[in-house]
């Protein structure tokens, strides 16, 4: 995972987590905007907290 938007994917698609871990190796500040990230899409997707999207996507 390289940004938010990845990290958003996985979270509609259903993970409670992602990894960031090895990211740390190219880009320690990643983490940090990841979660500035996901914060600021959760608030422009109506909800208080990022876990409230969790599974969001519905497939016919």
């Amino acid at each position: 995972m390289c940004n938010w938007e990845d990290a958003a994917e996985f979270i509609l698609a259903g993970a409670s987590a992602v990894q960031v871990g090895t990211m740390l190796f190219a880009d320690a500040g990643a983490p940090k905007r990841i979660a500035r990230g996901l914060t600021k899409w959760a608030a422009k997707q109506g909800v208080s907290d990022v876990s409230q999207l969790t599974g969001g996507v519905i497939l016919p």
